[in-house]
Protein backbone atom coordinates (compact mmCIF):
# COMPACT_ATOMS: atom_id res chain seq x y z
CA UNK A 1 0.00 0.00 0.00
CA UNK A 2 1.39 3.32 -0.99
CA UNK A 3 0.73 6.32 1.43
CA UNK A 4 1.44 10.46 0.26
CA UNK A 5 0.03 12.74 -2.10
CA UNK A 6 -1.59 12.49 -5.13
CA UNK A 7 0.55 15.05 -7.47
CA UNK A 8 -0.76 16.36 -11.15
CA UNK A 9 0.65 13.39 -12.99
CA UNK A 10 -1.20 10.87 -11.02
CA UNK A 11 1.99 9.30 -8.74
CA UNK A 12 1.45 9.16 -4.65
CA UNK A 13 4.15 10.63 -3.44
CA UNK A 14 6.51 10.41 -1.36
CA UNK A 15 6.19 6.62 -2.12
CA UNK A 16 7.84 3.40 -3.59
CA UNK A 17 6.54 2.71 -7.37
CA UNK A 18 7.76 -0.55 -8.61
CA UNK A 19 9.63 0.13 -12.17
CA UNK A 20 10.49 -3.79 -12.30
CA UNK A 21 9.52 -7.47 -10.89
CA UNK A 22 10.79 -10.59 -12.07
CA UNK A 23 10.02 -14.24 -11.32
CA UNK A 24 11.88 -16.75 -12.74
CA UNK A 25 11.22 -19.62 -14.54
CA UNK A 26 14.01 -21.71 -15.43
CA UNK A 27 17.56 -20.07 -14.92
CA UNK A 28 19.50 -17.53 -16.19
CA UNK A 29 23.28 -15.98 -15.99
CA UNK A 30 21.97 -12.39 -16.39
CA UNK A 31 19.14 -9.92 -16.85
CA UNK A 32 19.17 -6.03 -17.85
CA UNK A 33 16.78 -3.62 -16.22
CA UNK A 34 16.29 -0.60 -18.45
CA UNK A 35 14.73 2.69 -18.73
CA UNK A 36 16.27 4.50 -15.83
CA UNK A 37 16.35 7.91 -15.36
CA UNK A 38 19.16 8.69 -12.85
CA UNK A 39 18.36 12.55 -14.25
CA UNK A 40 15.41 12.21 -12.25
CA UNK A 41 15.05 9.44 -9.95
CA UNK A 42 16.12 9.76 -6.66
CA UNK A 43 16.57 6.67 -5.03
CA UNK A 44 16.03 3.01 -6.12
CA UNK A 45 15.33 -0.10 -3.74
CA UNK A 46 16.37 -3.54 -5.40
CA UNK A 47 15.36 -6.65 -3.92
CA UNK A 48 16.48 -9.68 -4.57
CA UNK A 49 15.72 -13.75 -3.76
CA UNK A 50 18.29 -15.70 -5.83
CA UNK A 51 17.41 -19.20 -6.31
CA UNK A 52 21.05 -20.77 -6.94
CA UNK A 53 20.20 -22.80 -10.19
CA UNK A 54 24.04 -23.41 -11.03
CA UNK A 55 25.60 -26.54 -9.72
CA UNK A 56 28.44 -24.91 -8.46
CA UNK A 57 28.58 -21.71 -6.32
CA UNK A 58 27.64 -18.17 -7.35
CA UNK A 59 28.36 -14.65 -6.20
CA UNK A 60 26.07 -11.82 -8.01
CA UNK A 61 26.89 -8.58 -8.88
CA UNK A 62 24.69 -5.42 -9.84
CA UNK A 63 26.69 -2.80 -12.52
CA UNK A 64 24.89 0.46 -13.07
CA UNK A 65 24.83 1.53 -16.97
CA UNK A 66 26.73 -2.12 -16.88
CA UNK A 67 29.97 -0.37 -15.93
CA UNK A 68 32.30 -3.22 -15.01
CA UNK A 69 35.37 -0.79 -14.50
CA UNK A 70 36.75 -1.01 -10.97
CA UNK A 71 34.87 1.96 -10.33
CA UNK A 72 33.25 0.32 -7.23
CA UNK A 73 34.38 0.96 -3.60
CA UNK A 74 32.93 -1.22 -0.81
CA UNK A 75 33.52 -1.70 2.68
CA UNK A 76 31.29 -4.32 4.60
CA UNK A 77 30.64 -6.14 8.46
CA UNK A 78 29.64 -9.69 8.22
CA UNK A 79 29.32 -12.64 9.97
CA UNK A 80 29.88 -15.91 8.35
CA UNK A 81 29.20 -19.01 10.18
CA UNK A 82 29.95 -17.97 13.92
CA UNK A 83 33.04 -15.63 13.01
CA UNK A 84 32.70 -11.80 12.80
CA UNK A 85 33.87 -11.22 8.51
CA UNK A 86 34.83 -7.23 8.80
CA UNK A 87 36.60 -5.72 5.16
CA UNK A 88 37.79 -2.37 5.25
CA UNK A 89 37.82 -0.99 1.73
CA UNK A 90 38.27 -2.49 -1.45
CA UNK A 91 37.55 -1.86 -5.20
CA UNK A 92 34.95 -4.01 -6.93
CA UNK A 93 33.69 -3.71 -10.31
CA UNK A 94 30.33 -4.19 -9.50
CA UNK A 95 27.97 -3.28 -6.64
CA UNK A 96 28.23 -6.92 -4.63
CA UNK A 97 24.70 -7.92 -4.63
CA UNK A 98 25.11 -11.30 -2.88
CA UNK A 99 26.07 -14.87 -2.70
CA UNK A 100 25.28 -18.71 -2.75
CA UNK A 101 26.68 -21.97 -2.32
CA UNK A 102 24.85 -24.87 -5.19
CA UNK A 103 21.53 -25.53 -4.80
CA UNK A 104 20.89 -22.78 -1.58
CA UNK A 105 18.60 -19.34 -1.33
CA UNK A 106 20.02 -16.05 -0.75
CA UNK A 107 18.24 -12.93 -0.04
CA UNK A 108 19.28 -9.04 0.08
CA UNK A 109 17.97 -5.25 -0.14
CA UNK A 110 19.83 -2.39 -1.44
CA UNK A 111 19.54 1.33 -1.59
CA UNK A 112 21.09 2.98 -4.37
CA UNK A 113 21.17 6.77 -4.52
CA UNK A 114 20.65 7.48 -8.33
CA UNK A 115 20.62 11.68 -8.60
CA UNK A 116 22.84 12.34 -11.45
CA UNK A 117 25.86 14.57 -10.54
CA UNK A 118 26.06 13.32 -7.22
CA UNK A 119 28.59 10.36 -6.07
CA UNK A 120 26.28 7.10 -6.32
CA UNK A 121 26.36 5.16 -3.04
CA UNK A 122 24.57 1.91 -2.04
CA UNK A 123 23.76 0.16 0.70
CA UNK A 124 22.77 -3.75 0.67
CA UNK A 125 21.64 -6.17 3.40
CA UNK A 126 21.79 -9.57 2.75
CA UNK A 127 21.73 -13.18 4.16
CA UNK A 128 23.68 -16.15 2.14
CA UNK A 129 23.83 -19.88 1.37
CA UNK A 130 20.23 -19.91 3.15
CA UNK A 131 19.08 -23.73 3.59
CA UNK A 132 16.18 -25.22 5.26
CA UNK A 133 16.63 -23.11 8.91
CA UNK A 134 20.91 -22.35 8.34
CA UNK A 135 21.87 -19.17 7.36
CA UNK A 136 25.46 -19.22 6.26
CA UNK A 137 26.23 -15.91 6.67
CA UNK A 138 24.83 -12.71 6.82
CA UNK A 139 26.61 -9.08 5.86
CA UNK A 140 25.89 -5.13 5.59
CA UNK A 141 27.73 -3.44 3.31
CA UNK A 142 28.21 0.19 1.82
CA UNK A 143 29.26 0.92 -1.42
CA UNK A 144 29.96 3.97 -4.14
CA UNK A 145 30.25 4.07 -7.78
CA UNK A 146 32.36 6.98 -8.62
CA UNK A 147 30.80 8.08 -12.12
CA UNK A 148 28.56 11.65 -11.01
CA UNK A 149 27.84 12.10 -14.07
CA UNK A 150 26.56 9.63 -16.52
CA UNK A 151 22.24 9.23 -15.86
CA UNK A 152 21.82 5.67 -15.15
CA UNK A 153 19.60 3.98 -17.62
CA UNK A 154 20.03 0.74 -16.31
CA UNK A 155 21.14 -1.77 -13.64
CA UNK A 156 22.61 -4.87 -15.09
CA UNK A 157 22.14 -8.29 -12.72
CA UNK A 158 24.66 -11.14 -13.10
CA UNK A 159 25.68 -14.33 -11.62
CA UNK A 160 29.45 -15.46 -11.59
CA UNK A 161 27.98 -18.96 -12.76
CA UNK A 162 26.30 -20.05 -15.80
CA UNK A 163 22.53 -20.70 -14.90
CA UNK A 164 23.39 -18.74 -11.20
CA UNK A 165 19.65 -17.14 -11.50
CA UNK A 166 17.90 -19.77 -11.22
CA UNK A 167 13.51 -21.33 -11.21
CA UNK A 168 12.10 -19.13 -8.32
CA UNK A 169 14.42 -16.36 -8.24
CA UNK A 170 12.42 -13.16 -7.42
CA UNK A 171 14.22 -9.70 -8.27
CA UNK A 172 11.88 -6.31 -7.81
CA UNK A 173 13.21 -2.37 -8.02
CA UNK A 174 11.54 0.46 -6.92
CA UNK A 175 11.86 3.84 -7.21
CA UNK A 176 11.26 6.28 -4.74
CA UNK A 177 9.24 9.29 -5.97
CA UNK A 178 9.70 12.80 -4.25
Amino acid sequence: MKYGNINARGLVKPAWQEVYKTATVGTATNLTISGLSGDTDVMYQLTTKFENGAVATAYYGTRLNNDSGANYGIQYLGAADTVLDPLSSAVYTELYTDYSGAGKTSYGKMFIYAKSGFLRLAQNSHLQSVIGTTINDTYMMAMSWNNTADNITSLFIYSSAAGGIGDGSYICLERLNL
